[in-house]
């Protein structure tokens, strides 16, 4: 009997953060369908991968419907494996809305699981913490308000790649962290350079801040993971020219470094600089309070997280990839991790520590509903067809200054297509396929911007050969994951281990 009581037990926090899931979601499933900021895409590109998956398609990149069936290439830039999740749940048979909705609630049960497995046996309350982590308003606001799908799959991976971390930097063992890094990475990829900036890094260092030498195995698990998601990262990176992605570094409201509270001048929006700054603001106050009985590496990191987020360090997002995440307020991701952690941690009165996020949690709860104040209207629709997509997928040339669609362009590719039934955008890997030839797709004279099937063919997507290069590099990498996971010897160096507080505790390891 008491074996089950223990199993029961065991169990019972996944199931707490099962209903947190479920209560937070169950407004948006009784409300009408979003369409505000990234839900109407979310819902374009899952109705597609999901029903490229169901033809055995196990990696769609090519969406063929966009555009109003001109194609769009969105999966040779975007990270897919949130769109795994929801194509998931389509295979079992939900709508695609509904689909959605089961995606981000897994996501959310997830990152309460995974903060678990974070503060388990490192804090004296890693439940409390857990369940902080699930209910912070950037939390809230990245579903309700933004339904930025695959961001907030990475809250639930982060804890995981931080738990990979520390069992490098203890153990020398780099498989968790090798995987889950190669996870995040082709979960969301500004997510996965905020994380191994902001997080990875000064972590690493700290900890091993005795013994350099343990930061062997963090570089090696993270090359590793760098390595795994190649069947994502070669062609994102070296297929840029033949779209208009470009066009995304040139708008001034996706330059995360006019976000600074230092240059009101370049602000595009007043009250969202000010709304995430008072997070920020209130998230580090929190953290100050909750360290007064004992300043820790975790205390003084969260609240350098929130000072950066708000542009207080100057020119770091200025800086090579970081100046390409958008949105210096992703980083909130970390300071709520933090504030988690020390929440955790904490050994002074329950009350103080309520008090201190009760704040949060309460703007966290009026963000939780369909009918709050951020949501804004659907995003304008493109003249080329009712299967809409976002403009840096259209081909390169469709987009003017400051990420302006060139809607003459587009008309007029409106009506090629129209004129020559099966056209398509053109791209590498958009072919005619004549009986058992490929010959490439020629422009239909009247657009540049249109391809069409030679007489008597029909285009298809071939695979490119930078898709078969980052799958090797990726199959090479989990070989040599599995390699380690394999190996029984452990490292015998003595390594510096921190504990859920910060603290510098060395062990020395057989």
């Amino acid at each position: 009997m008491s074996g089950r009581s223990a199993m029961i037990r065991d169990k019972s926090p996944y199931a707490l953060f099962a209903a947190l899931a479920v209560l937070f979601a169950l407004p948006a499933a009784v409300a009408p369908q979003m369409t505000h900021d990234s839900f109407w895409i979310d819902v374009s590109w899952s109705q597609q991968f999901t029903a490229l998956l169901r033809t055995g398609n196990l990696y769609p990149r090519w969406l063929p419907w966009s555009y109003g069936g001109l194609g769009s290439p969105a999966f040779y830039y975007y990270a897919p494996l949130s769109f795994h999740l929801t194509g998931l749940f389509g295979l079992l048979g939900l709508s695609t809305y509904k689909a959605l909705l089961a995606a981000f609630g897994t996501a959310w049960f997830g990152s309460g699981a995974t903060m678990y497995g974070w503060l388990k046996a490192r804090t004296r309350a890693p439940l409390l913490g857990a369940l902080l982590y699930m209910v912070l308003p950037y939390h809230v606001m990245d579903f309700y308000a933004r339904g930025a799908l695959a961001e907030f799959c990475a809250f639930a991976v982060a804890p995981l790649v931080a738990t990979g971390l520390r069992d490098t930097i203890e153990r020398g063992r780099v498989v968790g962290f090798g995987l889950t890094y190669s996870v995040l990475i082709m979960t969301h990829l500004p997510t996965a350079v905020i994380v191994s900036v902001l997080l990875i890094g000064p972590y690493a260092l700290w900890s091993t801040r005795a013994n350099p030498r343990c930061l062997l195995p963090v570089l090696y698990g993270g090359a590793l993971g760098i390595a795994g998601a190649a069947i994502y990262l070669v062609p994102a990176l070296t297929l840029q020219s033949f779209s208009s992605v470009g066009a995304l570094w040139d708008a001034k409201f996706l330059n995360p470094a006019n976000w600074s509270l230092l240059h009101p001048e370049l602000w595009v929006s007043k009250s969202y600089v000010l709304l995430f700054a008072g997070l920020a603001a209130s998230t580090a106050l929190a953290s100050a309070l909750l360290s007064i009985r004992q300043w820790s590496f975790w205390s003084g990191w969260t609240i350098a997280v929130c000072l950066i987020v708000v542009g207080l360090l100057p020119g770091f997002w200025s800086l090579p990839v970081l100046k390409a995440v958008q949105f210096p307020w992703r980083a909130l991701l970390l300071a709520e991790f933090g504030l988690a952690t020390l929440a955790a941690s904490w050994r002074g009165s329950p009350v103080i520590a309520t008090a201190t996020v009760l704040p949060l949690i309460a703007f966290a709860l009026v963000m939780g509903t369909p009918a709050n104040p951020m949501h804004g209207e659907p995003m304008r629709p493109l003249p080329t067809g009712d299967v809409q997509d976002v403009i840096e997928y259209l081909p390169r040339g469709a987009v003017g200054p400051n990420r302006s669609p060139r809607d003459d362009l587009l008309t007029q590719a409106a009506a090629a297509a129209r004129a020559h039934p099966g056209s398509s955008f053109p791209y590498p890997s958009v072919m005619s396929r004549c009986g058992d030839r490929q010959v490439a797709a020629e422009p239909t004279g009247e657009t540049p911007l249109v391809v069409a099937p030679a007489a008597g063919c029909r285009l298809t997507v071939r695979r490119l050969t930078v898709e078969w290069v980052g799958l090797a590099i990726s199959l090479c990498a989990m070989l040599l994951l599995a390699r380690a996971g394999l190996a029984r010897g452990r490292t015998r160096m003595p390594c510096p281990a921190l504990n859920a507080r910060g603290e510098t505790q060395l062990k020395t390891l057989h």
